[in-house]
């Protein structure tokens, strides 16, 4: 007896839960109907995003819209059953939807909340971001999509699934990816011409699709990483070489590069924003380009892009890795460079010219909990050029205006537009004050390019110098309800791709090296990208190489006739 009934206690267990001596059954279902009320789940609470941008394609919508979304519905219902049918296996079922759900949810986040899309991009970005600046994405706005996951992920650890012979499950799932592509080949067939044109004017939606999207994003980014990485660096113009006015040069000479994290074109008063965010600068001799595009809309690309010499249309992630980079040119043309920084690093670009990271610092003049405000950058800059053997080549990567906690980009003495935003969670705030927090930090900007200039202008007596400041990238600031950046290409906003570039040169650098600056103010309204800054940097700096194009070096029409012919740059035809 005492045996009987341990048994059957013990039979119980494995049935359900035994409370009062009462045994509670586990709720038991197949995988197949598991896996169809988790589609439906997340085609209802994880694609809100989806769902307003397929209201705003269709508006205005009617009445006889209706069997077209409830078509649509159908069979983003079926797509999602199928991912989840097809990894509901015997001993990973559970794993992998949990895992699935978390994706799905953390997804979801971003793209309600800033209006984001999650393409191999974004994910690269979350991968390659230092702790400090990812803990700025968590807040409590997170809460809600946090329980959306949890809710089901509960559901799953207390039910029972049934699992069939192998060979009966896989004839399951065979059936399941039949009824799916045949459901959504009768929605295609049904609805084609309307399903083509709104694919073809709203590219958008497909970066859309929570989680199909975004496991192919996953997808992508992991096969960056498991791709065979170069065993050597790939040489670069190695025929650079300085030009004649380096010959017999009493004075050093400096280049200070300073790289904008963040900062839109639109935003600076130099460019004719009406708020005056630039009033340093402006008091400055600086020459501002008002029309500059950049490679792309993340640091991730836009970054090592920038210092390449493949250009915009010739960079990829592939082409561009283990590719050496401008600091390496100036490195082999007998020019030393050090990359200073105060964001999430260069990138591999000065991992052979020298790289000394600030934003981590505990110097308490301009660093706290926040991290370091860029005006560390300057202090490093002075304490280098006071240095035993500066280098030619100092490049500076700022902080700049990363959001969302913009608030956190600048001391509070220069908190000018009012009201702000005092939170990383841009849904509590007005947009009036998400704009007004922005414009404090290009304001802050502003600041820290005027003391670099300063620094520089105080050391004019042993020094010929000139600061070349451009942005990264842009940002949104709620334009049609879009915020931050990293949007693909194709539905980048002007406000992610049109940056700041701002020139200043020293008097004895402009007669060193021949630079007319009257004919750069006359045409600093051309039309430029990031493609320029590798050849406009070799020929300011009078790089000798076959590899250098004329056309994308912005000094090169400017140069003084009587000293052409000390610059000795040779043009590839």
């Amino acid at each position: 007896m005492t045996h009987t009934a341990s048994s059957g206690a013990i039979g119980l267990r494995e049935r359900g839960d035994l409370h009062a001596g009462i045994a509670t059954p586990r709720a038991t279902l197949s995988t197949s109907v598991a896996s169809l009320l988790l589609a439906a789940y997340v085609l209802l609470l994880a694609n809100v995003s989806l769902w307003r941008s397929v209201w705003h394609a269709l508006a205005p919508v009617t009445p006889a819209d209706a069997p077209f979304v409830f078509t649509v519905a159908v069979m983003l219902l079926m797509l999602f059953w199928m991912v989840f049918a097809l990894l509901g296996w015997r001993g990973v079922a559970k794993p992998a939807w949990v895992t699935l759900l978390a994706i799905t949810f953390s997804a979801a986040y971003f793209m309600d909340s800033y209006g984001l899309v999650v393409d191999r991009v974004a994910i690269q970005s979350v991968f390659e971001t230092d702790p400090r600046e990812a803990s700025e994405w968590f807040s409590a706005r997170m809460l809600p999509y946090v329980v959306g996951a949890l809710i089901p992920t509960i559901w799953l650890l207390r039910l029972q699934l049934s699992f069939r012979p192998w060979t009966r499950e896989l004839v399951a799932k065979a059936g399941v990816i039949v009824l799916v592509v045949t459901v959504i080949g009768s929605g295609i067939l049904t609805y084609f011409p309307k399903l083509s044109t709104i694919a073809r004017n709203h590219r958008e939606l497909q970066h859309m699709i929570n989680p199909t999207t975004v496991l192919q994003s996953v997808y992508g980014y992991a096969r960056r990483l498991v791709a065979p990485r170069p065993t050597t660096v790939i040489p670069v113009l190695t025929d650079a070489k300085l030009g004649s006015s380096w010959t017999g040069a009493a004075r050093r000479r400096l280049l200070v590069l300073v790289v904008g994290e963040s900062a839109r074109a639109s935003s600076f008063s130099l460019n004719g924003y009406t708020r005056e965010t630039n009033p340093r600068l402006a008091q400055e001799n600086v020459i501002n380009y008002g029309d500059v595009h950049s490679c792309g809309t993340s640091t991730a690309i836009s970054l090592p892009c920038m210092f390449t010499d493949l250009g915009e249309t010739n960079y990829t992630d592939l082409t561009g890795r283990g590719r050496e980079s401008l600091l390496d040119v100036l490195k082999r043309a007998g020019l030393a460079s050090l990359w200073i920084d105060n964001n999430t690093g260069s990138k591999n670009l000065a991992a052979r010219s020298g790289e000394v990271s600030v934003a981590a610092d505990r110097d308490p003049k301009y660093c706290g909990e926040q991290g370091c405000y860029d005006d560390i950058l300057v202090a490093r800059l002075r304490d280098v050029l006071d240095g035993k053997e500066p280098p030619a080549v100092v490049v500076l990567h700022q902080k700049g205006s990363h959001g969302p906690s913009y608030f956190e980009r600048y001391p509070p003495e220069f908190r000018r537009f009012t009201p702000t935003c005092e939170s990383n969670e841009l849904d509590d705030c007005t947009r009036e004050e998400i704009v007004n927090t922005y414009d404090n930090s290009i304001l802050y900007t502003d600041h820290n390019l005027a003391g670099v200039i300063e620094v520089l202008r105080e050391r004019e007596d042993r020094l010929d110098s000139a600061m070349i400041y451009v942005s990264d990238h842009g940002e949104s600031t709620g334009e049609k309800g879009m915020y931050l950046h990293g949007a693909p290409s194709f539905m980048a906003p002007l406000e992610q791709s049109q940056i700041p570039m701002v020139l200043w040169i020293s008097p004895t650098f402009s007669d060193r090296f021949a630079i007319d600056t009257g004919c750069l103010r006359e045409h600093r309204g051309s039309s430029l990208s990031h493609d320029v800054l590798f050849h406009s940097v070799l020929g300011l700096l009078d790089i000798q190489t076959r590899g250098y194009k004329r056309p994308l070096d912005i000094f090169a029409g400017c140069r003084l006739p009587r000293d052409l012919a000390l610059i000795g740059l040779v043009a590839d035809d």
